[in-house]
């Protein structure tokens, strides 16, 4: 009988597996998101998820936040360990049904960053009905 290992040789990579598993509830103009991952393998570990939502006020005005919580094991690095807290605050405006400017600030804590700080402006413009 022929073996796993004559037919898929080895590439010398470890193996990793894992999962995610998403639910989004919509309503009116808004919805509400949570996200859960894993990832595990001979190198390391990442598990994790967060929770986030959107509203659309006066069909115009946007309003986003995102709040999370991530831990990863790096067993080739083990100074690198970290549990990441994490929040997104946004707001936009929408100037048409599929074009809109959103402002958002995000802030992440762990203790190999210690406090990091970002903002991003994004204009999304849809040219094609």
């Amino acid at each position: 009988t022929a073996t796993l290992s004559g037919w898929y040789p080895s590439n010398g990579n470890p193996f990793d597996g894992g999962g995610s598993v998403g639910a989004r509830y919509k309503w009116g103009e808004g919805s509400a998101s949570l996200r859960g991952a894993a990832d595990a393998g001979d190198s390391g570990d990442r598990v994790g998820g967060d929770v986030s939502a959107e509203e659309i006020f006066e069909a115009r005005y946007l309003f986003r936040g995102r709040l999370g919580v991530w831990q990863w094991d790096d067993k080739l690095r083990p100074d690198r360990d970290a549990t990441d807290f994490g929040y997104v605050l946004g707001v936009g405006y929408r100037f048409a049904p599929r074009c809109q400017a959103v402002f958002e600030w995000n802030h992440d804590m762990n203790r190999l960053v210690g406090q990091r700080f970002r903002t991003m402006l994004t204009v999304s413009v849809a040219v094609l009905p």
